[in-house]
């Protein structure tokens, strides 16, 4: 199970990686609804690049990335 963090302080467990498949999330900051997203193979592939970028600025050694981007859902910004 993975632990995620809610903008208003919940929580949300899902389905380790190895079990639910790579992917990423959106959050909504007003109701902490959160979705998954599969990005197709060319963002994918940008993100890891991002990703090994930045670990490689920091002196880290990558082992992965995670990607939650907040914003408004539908339902609340309706």
């Amino acid at each position: 199970m993975v632990r995620h963090q809610h903008p208003e302080g919940s929580h949300q467990y899902e389905l380790a990686e190895w079990l639910a498949g790579h992917h990423h999330h959106v959050v909504c900051m007003e109701c902490g609804e959160v979705e998954d997203v599969h990005l197709d193979e060319d963002q994918e592939r940008t993100l890891r690049a991002l990703a090994a970028a930045v670990a490689k600025g920091a002196r880290y050694r990558i082992g992965g990335h995670v990607l939650e981007v907040e914003g408004v859902c539908r339902r609340c910004g309706a």
